[in-house]
């Protein structure tokens, strides 16, 4: 693969230990030439030898590699000069990949003729229209052609929903439909699990959706290393 000059790896010890950031400065056939990996804006030194773990990601990729450090090579910046990875593990950036994920969100049912309605109001007006039957609930899953909700109100295969989610790194108001629900026996809980299929979501909000579940792969992976 061709790694992207001047863009972002996070650096591991093989044991999983983070060492720092770095950006990827130059390579070729055998090598990747990264800087000096920082941590806290202090610089973390490698020792030629050692096998590290990387993460780095593009436009439509997140890879996790290993590398050796080879030494340093000093053009203008010292740089480490690592080998080339034999083999990378890649997890795709699709709009259909599914993240496992709970959010607290509020959402309402609207009528047949409400959407039409809201067309166009902007966040804000149709929070403040909405705003005495919005409900909660809880995210179980999130993509970007849909959501999984867990709910208490008797929804209908079809009924239209307006959500918003709150989170920081993803405020976007969503609009769908439900394709199916089940009920939930529990005593403690939410009475209904369903599933929202996206209607007529802006390129835009989309985007947002599967930047922010590439976002959290990436933060599970780090977890997970």
């Amino acid at each position: 693969m061709e790694f992207e000059i001047n863009s972002g790896t996070e650096v591991f010890t093989i044991d999983n230990v983070r060492i720092g950031t770095s950006l990827i400065q130059d390579f070729d056939k055998d090598h990747i030439y990264i800087s000096v990996p920082l941590e806290d804006g202090i610089k973390k030194s490698l020792k030629a030898g050692v096998k590290l773990k990387l993460i780095y990601s593009d436009e439509t990729n997140l890879y996790i590699f290993e590398s050796i450090v080879n030494g340093v090579k000093r053009d203008n910046i010292l740089l480490y000069q690592l080998n080339q990875p034999e083999k990378f593990e890649v997890i795709q950036r699709r709009e259909d990949f599914r993240l496992n994920i709970v959010l607290e969100l509020k959402y309402a049912k609207l009528g047949p003729t409400e959407l039409m309605d809201i067309g166009g109001l902007d966040r804000d007006e149709i929070e403040e229209r909405f705003k005495d039957r919005f409900k909660k609930c809880l995210s179980v899953d999130l993509c970007g052609q849909g959501i999984g909700l867990l709910i208490d109100e008797i929804v209908e295969k079809g009924d239209k929903l307006l959500i918003f989610v709150e989170e920081p790194s993803l405020d976007v108001l969503l609009i769908g439909n439900v394709v199916h629900k089940v009920k939930q026996f529990r005593k403690k809980a939410f009475n209904y699990k369903i599933g929202v299929s996206f209607a007529d979501q802006s390129y835009k909000t989309k985007e947002k959706i599967v930047k922010f579940i590439f976002k959290k792969m990436r933060e599970q992976l780090k977890t997970r290393i």
